[in-house]
């Protein structure tokens, strides 16, 4: 992205008033130009600035009157800055401050223009759009809204309370409108009476919505031409989804800053290293050059190491006095401040060496820490004749500052980046492998081998259904017969994996042998930890992750957790539609009412045994069979109660069937049983005892057909073909009987 500064892009009209001059006045110029902001002056010196939101928190307040002068309401903490700033740092300026406006400034401290948010919309580059594709990307989801009958003073005051610029005016969850700053400052200017004034009577109205699938760029484009700041999104439906205002789309300067601060510190300090090269290079103008520097401190020692010279910088850097050192033996200031004088020692050395001594001088550490940078140097003539030292020292404490923010900054998004692309190889192993029996072991074993979790290559995954638990996934367990056996039919509220199901609460115990609570316990078991998660899908708790730790494990921080929890979204979502996934299997395969094989089913299961007794020369058979006088039964009983007797006879047919036998529900009130490895004779012993069973047990008869595998059949139809010739032959001799061919 091209770095443009202020001097770019302020607005070099300048409206002002004085400290003195009345609210009224401020309040016509900023409506007549259409600004949120005027500068205010107090004897040709900047004071301060009055905004929208000094009005309206002023207003809110009951503070405001119309000859209140300004200097009592205005923002008398102006931040300034330089012309030749770039973008990126006025948006932290911006943003730290929590500021939309600020004043530039020349050399000479004079005011040459104000840049706000808008401006630097206006002026950022098509590159910087295309980092995000959607306004739903930076929006803000965190909506303020008020009602269109609500008093409009209700309104000021909650604005004023949450420091809001615009309030949404929602009706049933639909946008009616917006309240903003500036409808504000327009109602207070018009001096009328808001005390009976309602929102409705205030409201911007038609508000300015865009769907949230709409581009930043194309939004930017919109306030753009509308001359708007902010703009509700709303869903497809037409709701209220959120709300984009400028600070939303200039969000992303912060760390694009971020990015160029490195960089304009090190060409900084490249420069400096240059001009010191220089300074020993020309000693003829050393003191005049030495007393230009302002944020460079130098000492400048005579041949006998008496200061010389000690700058202005080099007071303020050192906190020293020039004329309390000017004179004075090195070796006596060290002295003085008992100082290790070893080290002056170590630097002459060096010095007598043509090295250069660098060093570093630290007061306290961290963010609270001051760092001043420090070279030492020899001063020779042409005939190299020894003059003396110079000292130069930078106080560098922001940029160490500013080094060590950015480097927690770069943990925390290489920390970030880890939890996210653990994530996306979750979720892409998830959508690619939503039936292979591995997917969940698979992810087990990603899980277990993330560093920032320190866990154990081990872990264990429960499904849970009617509130039984089912061992679904585990890795790592070096007795798994055993882990499973002793896991099967927990519920919940047992042990720790169901007090966290219970609770829909994460639970992380040090050592589980020792946990109470941990009452499934596996013979011989190791000391160690556990992590136990509750996974849920829409809210709705669909199982238990457990990890296992080492048994010091001191627990998780708050990434950890966050990874975790993004991790059991995922799961969720992985069991559901491993479930789903069954259970259409299941439904697309048996029959809805008798819960039997459909005919689908059959036809595969017939076509591998029929391929099966023809290769090998096995025994098949085949029994169908229909129910006698169903239509009669159900127009008597009505279909209700024929469903019944349905599901009924599909029971009483399972139970006097073999493990080996397939039984299907072959059409409407026919059943079809495949009987691999079974003769002719048998299959008619098989089934009259159906017949039997059926006449017994339930209050309607059946007719039966049976047919054997030939080697004369050339396809499975000719063995359901014969079986239907020989039910129909056993309805024609009078039913309730069985006929084989």
């Amino acid at each position: 992205m091209h770095s443009k500064t202020l001097n770019e892009i302020l607005t070099p009209k300048i409206i002002s008033v004085t400290s003195d001059a009345h609210v009224s006045k401020a309040l016509k110029l900023m409506i007549k130009n259409k600004i949120s902001s005027v500068v205010v002056y107090e004897n040709e010196q900047l004071v301060g600035i009055f905004t929208e939101r000094n009005l309206v928190h002023s207003a809110a307040a009951n503070k405001i009157k119309f000859n209140t002068p300004v200097k009592e309401l205005m923002t008398t903490s102006v931040i300034t800055t330089p012309g030749d700033l770039e973008i990126f740092a006025a948006y932290t300026v911006l943003s730290s401050n929590k500021m939309r406006h600020l004043v530039v400034v020349d050399q000479d401290d004079e005011v040459v223009g104000i840049v706000t948010l808008s401006d630097l919309i206006t002026h950022l580059g098509y590159e910087y759009f295309i980092e995000f594709k959607e306004i739903s990307q930076v929006m803000s989801n965190i909506i303020f809204s008020i009602s269109k009958e609500a008093a409009i003073s209700t309104a000021l005051q909650e604005m004023a309370r949450i420091s809001a610029s615009c309030l949404v005016v929602e009706q049933d969850q639909y946008p009616v409108g917006i309240l903003t700053e500036r409808d504000m400052t327009k109602l207070i200017a018009g001096g009328q009476n808001i005390d009976h004034l309602k929102v409705k009577d205030v409201m911007s109205s038609p508000v300015f919505t865009i769907p949230s699938t709409t581009s930043i760029l194309d939004s930017t484009k919109i306030m753009r031409e509308k001359e708007i700041r902010r703009m509700v999104v709303v869903d497809r439906g037409g709701k209220i989804y959120g709300v984009i205002t400028q600070t939303d789309i200039v969000k992303g300067l912060e760390s694009q800053y971020i990015k160029k601060l490195q960089t304009i510190i090190t060409d900084k300090e490249l420069t400096i290293e240059s001009s010191h090269k220089k300074l020993t290079d020309k000693t003829m103008f050393l003191d005049n050059i030495l007393s230009s520097f302002v944020d460079i401190g130098i000492v400048a020692t005579d041949a006998d190491y008496r200061v010389a010279f000690f700058s202005p910088a080099a007071e303020r850097i050192l906190n020293f006095s020039a004329k309390d050192v000017f004179g004075r033996h090195l070796r006596e200031i060290h002295s003085a401040h008992a100082a290790d004088f070893s080290s002056f020692t170590e630097i002459v050395d060096s010095i007598w060496k043509n090295e250069c001594h660098k060093f570093m001088l630290m007061d306290g550490s961290g963010s609270d820490g001051r760092y001043v940078k420090a070279r030492v140097l020899g001063m020779w003539d042409d005939d190299h004749r020894f003059l003396g030292l110079v000292l130069i020292v930078r106080d560098i404490t922001k940029r160490k500052l500013n080094e060590l923010e950015i480097d927690r900054q770069k943990k925390k998004l290489v920390a970030n980046n880890a939890v996210l692309s653990t994530l996306y190889e979750v979720t892409s192993i998830i959508n690619q492998m939503v039936n292979t029996p591995k997917l969940l072991d698979e992810v087990l074993t990603i899980i277990t081998s993330l560093p920032i979790l320190q866990v154990k290559p081990k872990a264990t995954m429960f499904a849970i259904k009617e509130d039984v638990f089912e061992l679904v996934s585990q890795v790592g367990h070096s007795q798994p017969d055993g882990f499973v056996a002793l896991h099967r039919e927990m519920k919940i509220g047992d042990s720790l994996c169901g007090l966290a199901a219970r609770t829909g609460e994460m639970i992380i115990s040090s050592d589980c042998s020792a946990d109470n609570r941990h009452t499934v316990r596996v013979k011989q078991l190791e000391s160690q930890g556990c992590i136990i998660v509750p996974v849920k899908c829409k809210e709705k708790l669909v199982g238990v992750l457990c990890l296992y730790t080492q048994a010091s494990f001191k627990g998780l921080d708050k990434l950890g957790k966050d990874l975790l929890t993004g991790i059991a979204s995922q799961l969720g979502v992985a069991l559901e539609n491993i479930r789903l996934y069954k259970e259409t299997k299941y439904l697309s395969l048996h029959d809805p009412l008798t819960r039997l094989a459909n005919r689908r089913l059959m036809d595969i299961t017939l076509n591998n045994h029929f391929l099966s007794a023809k290769r090998y020369s096995k025994n098949l058979s085949l029994i169908m069979l229909d129910i006698d006088h169903f239509k009669k039964y159900n127009d008597r009983y009505g279909h209700r109660e024929g469903d019944k007797a349905l599901v009924l006879i599909g029971q009483v047919l399972q139970t006097n069937i073999r493990n080996s036998d397939f039984l299907a529900r072959y059409g409407g009130e026919e059943f079809l049983v495949i009987l691999p490895e079974t003769s002719l004779s048998y299959a008619c012993t098989l089934a009259e005892r159906m017949r039997r069973a059926i006449e017994r047990e339930t209050n309607v008869t059946i007719s039966l057909g049976i047919s054997a595998f030939t080697k004369g059949m050339l396809r499975e139809e000719d063995l359901i073909h014969t079986a239907d010739k020989m039910l129909y032959k056993a309805k024609q001799n009078g039913r309730n009987r069985l006929e084989c061919c």
